[in-house]
């Protein structure tokens, strides 16, 4: 009945062979693929990797003296930000005192901030004045820092935000 269908279609049925027919005999295979005319001979060993050896030594001090060079005290703190951190942020120390030097900074720790719109360092190094760090503002709970200026959203319970927006006054 199959083949009554694809008969009235039109579409020829090829019979295929048996697998054991399929398979080119031996024969076929070397007269396809000849082997080469030229037999392939494995190569000698090459030299010893011995002669590219030798031996290490061991540093040895120069007599060469090195000047120590001074450190100079960089004035402005914009100078020491272009050395120390990427582009528009701005270098500020992790202890209170301001490091005079490049290496002073270096030896003391510091991190660069985002004078605009960090939080402990808005507008200005909070670990050197606590006027520059939102987060101390007494009373306030919810603060932002804008534009450099810091901003109270929110005050704790017992405080009020005063008219400027930027501090809270107690209520009592």
């Amino acid at each position: 009945m199959r083949s009554f269908i694809f008969a009235a279609l039109g579409v020829a049925i090829a019979v295929l062979p048996s697998p054991a027919a399929a398979l080119p005999s031996d024969s076929v295979l070397s007269a396809r693929n000849p082997s080469p005319a030229v037999p392939v001979v494995p190569r000698a060993p090459g030299p010893s990797p011995a002669w590219r050896r030798h031996e290490a030594r061991a540093p040895v001090p120069s007599n060469y003296k090195r000047s120590k060079r001074e450190q100079l005290p960089i004035a402005p703190v914009q100078d020491i930000s272009q050395q120390l951190c990427p582009l528009s942020m701005s270098v500020c120390p992790l202890s209170a005192s301001k490091p005079g030097s490049l290496s002073e900074w270096i030896e003391q720790g510091f991190e660069c901030v985002d004078l605009t719109e960090d939080l402990t360092s808005c507008g200005g190094c909070g670990s050197l004045d606590t006027q520059y760090d939102c987060t101390a503002i007494p009373g306030a709970l919810g603060v932002s820092c804008q534009a450099s200026n810091c901003r109270v959203h929110s005050c704790k319970s017992g405080f009020t935000l005063a008219p400027d927006g930027k501090t809270c006054v107690s209520s009592q």
